[in-house]
């Protein structure tokens, strides 16, 4: 369906294709992989899809044996964990209704589709219920990054230390690991499962580590990974492409071979399932392949397994028997027209639809544009992290104005280093975390420290947080900063309401609209909203806080301004001047989300300094520190009031 595509880009194309899929195209889709399997050889698998009711029905009709799950991934949202808890739950109870070859497994997407109480609640099922539990894992180095990000260690150490490691786990890919991810996998007998021709279509890589893995304990199997990401469920291919592959890369003719390729597709696979077969040998299941050595590929009979692995194909498969039942002879399979009938039918329909709406798909993800990547990243893991609460409103802490997130209760601390794709905090006066928790009687998330375009950061770096805080839900945004008074009037400690601003920064809605977002043009006519600046003057009022009103200006620094541009400032109508805020409200109100902004006046920025003066940046984070609790109080006193 979708070509030539990194991983990332792919899956979330396939899962935009895929709301549109429904029972029917499940059903023949699984009777028509069914078909292949058979044709191919196979006469089990393991299967991670949607609806299993139906894929069952297709594998019942098949004859196959199937480990089929319930897919859970939550994508960190509470309200959807739940439905795929009852889910799960409903599913279980169904299946004692399958037939023989038919086993019900738990399916949790991956480590960064699944949050963390999903992934325990899915350990804790599967453990109380003697159940498989099937995960992807470690299968790009993005997902690797991404998870020491967000946890502070790689994905196989992250399910470790939740306990979902042994040997009832499934685990495919295991490609990008480290020798302790290797150490692990084998000292749980985890069963993992190389998928060599998805991983080397996808350019996911092609070094998996077979011989240490082995050596470690783990049980190695072979899979083929979905059509939609190998294009077939060949598993003779997957055999002959995992041996030359580990051939190829270790410079080593005599890795992967023949007797083991023949195992991990086998009696380890057989034992990943927990099922007794693979050999032929008396007491097992009898799962059975003839294969016609009338053909080219088998002459000369030197060598059955070089034969067969290296030199034939699928279409040498004459005869497949599971569980004493023969469901192809002489490479008839009963009922094989109708399948591919019914399934061009059925498709056809679903072709249709893709071709509909593939369009659509591209503009909305257009390949998941990387800024748009890196938001919903960020906000998947700051969602997690609050439990799926809604923050009812935002606020961006300026330099030394830390002492509002100390009067938040409740807190939930992130540090920017822990959130994927956030950059770290350098200025003088910014913690760099995150935090949440109740303030003014409300569930608000806080930036203790904001980011600047004189750190060096582009400016949809410097705006991700507002983007962050736009996708977790929040209703208004409060921004603060340390400014300089312009404004003969304005004293050191004073706090101005902006009314609104003169921008000297790079806009930052140039480039590519994200139109997920706001629009092209949006308005800009106020800025600051005027019902918040009315509010905040009568609090003000009533709680003897003096406020001054004024224009706020912002320029690139990091070097602070010179006497004449003080002069030139108050001269096109600026009050204060400070290096951020503004970026972040434009993002904002590209958003619609209303804005409320103070500036701490920390220095007099005139032009008529005494010889000795200096602007020195820690006597600025001082001023606004001494101003703190006023502005907390005030922001405080208008959150509770809205």
């Amino acid at each position: 369906v979708e070509e030539d595509l990194p991983l990332e880009a792919w899956l979330k194309k396939i899962w935009a294709l895929e709301e549109n899929i429904d029972e029917e195209t499940i059903y023949w889709g699984t009777r028509l992989a069914c078909l292949e399997m058979i044709r191919s050889g196979t006469t089990a698998f393991n299967d991670l899809y949607w609806m299993p009711e139906m894929a069952v029905r297709a594998v019942a009709d098949s004859g196959m044996r199937s480990w089929s799950a319930y897919v859970c991934m939550d994508h960190g949202d509470m309200s959807k964990a739940a439905l795929d808890r009852k889910g799960l739950e409903r599913a279980f109870e169904d299946s004692s209704r399958w037939g023989r070859k038919t086993v019900f497994t738990v399916g949790c997407h991956s480590v960064y589709e699944v949050s963390e109480d999903m992934l325990v609640w899915c350990r804790d099922f599967a453990k109380a219920n003697g159940l498989k539990l099937h995960i992807h894992l470690s299968e790009t180095r993005t997902e690797v990054e991404n998870c020491i990000g967000r946890h502070g260690m790689s994905p196989v150490k992250y399910l470790d230390s939740l306990g979902m490691l042994g040997p009832d786990t499934i685990a495919a890919h295991t490609l990008w690991i480290d020798s302790e991810d290797i150490r692990l996998l084998g000292e749980n007998r985890v069963n993992v499962v190389h998928n060599i021709n998805s991983n080397l279509k996808i350019a996911s890589g092609y070094r998996f580590l077979y011989n240490e893995l082995k050596d470690a304990g783990a049980n190695v199997t072979l899979g083929t990974d979905g059509c939609a990401s190998s294009n077939n469920l060949d598993m003779l291919e997957a055999m002959k492409t995992a041996a030359l592959v580990q051939k190829a890369w270790r410079e080593d003719p005599k890795a992967m071979p023949l007797k083991e390729v023949m195992d991990m597709a086998t009696v380890n696979g057989a034992r990943a399932l927990g099922l007794n077969a693979g050999a032929i040998e008396c007491g097992r299941e009898a799962d059975l392949l003839l294969v016609n050595m009338r053909c080219p590929a088998f002459v000369p009979d030197i060598n059955f397994l070089s034969n067969l692995v290296y030199s034939a194909h699928s279409d040498v498969v004459d005869t497949v028997i599971c569980g004493g039942d023969i469901l192809m002879r002489g490479r008839v399979v009963e009922g094989e027209q109708e399948v591919l009938d019914a399934a061009r039918r059925r498709l056809r329909s679903s072709r249709e639809i893709v071709v509909e709406i593939r369009d659509e798909i591209d503009l909305k993800l257009d390949i998941m544009d990387e800024r748009s990547e890196r938001i919903y990243n960020a906000a998947a893991f700051v969602k997690e992290r609050l439990g799926g609460r809604e923050p009812f409103a935002g606020v961006v802490l300026g330099s030394g104005l830390g002492k509002l997130a100390d009067r938040i209760e409740e807190q939930i601390v992130i540090d920017y280093k822990e959130i994927p794709g956030f950059p770290m905090s350098t200025a003088i006066g910014h913690a760099g975390k995150l935090i949440a928790g109740t303030l003014g009687g409300k569930f608000i998330v806080a930036m203790k420290g904001r980011f600047h375009y004189y750190e060096g950061y582009p400016m949809d770096l410097v705006t991700l947080p507002i983007r962050v805080m736009k996708i977790l839900g929040i209703k208004y945004l409060f921004v603060s900063n340390a400014a300089g008074g312009v404004n003969f009037d304005f004293k050191i400690g004073d706090l101005m309401i902006i009314k609104d601003h003169i921008n000297l920064l790079p806009n930052p809605l140039v480039g590519k609209n994200l139109d997920d977002f706001g629009p092209r043009f949006p308005d800009m006519t106020r800025p600051y909203e005027p019902a918040l600046i009315s509010l905040a003057v009568k609090i003000g009022e009533s709680l003897g806080i003096e406020l001054k009103k004024g224009v706020y200006l912002a320029g690139t620094g990091p070097s602070y301004e010179t006497p004449s541009e003080y002069k030139y400032f108050r001269m096109i109508g600026a009050d204060a001047v400070g290096m951020s805020t503004i970026p972040e409200v434009i993002v904002a109100r590209h958003s619609s989300i209303p804005v409320f902004g103070v500036s701490v006046i920390t220095n007099e920025a005139h032009d008529d300094y005494a010889e000795d003066y200096v602007n020195d940046g820690d006597d600025v984070v001082a001023a606004a520190d001494a101003a703190a609790d006023r502005m907390t109080a005030l922001f405080t006193g208008i959150i509770e009031a809205l």
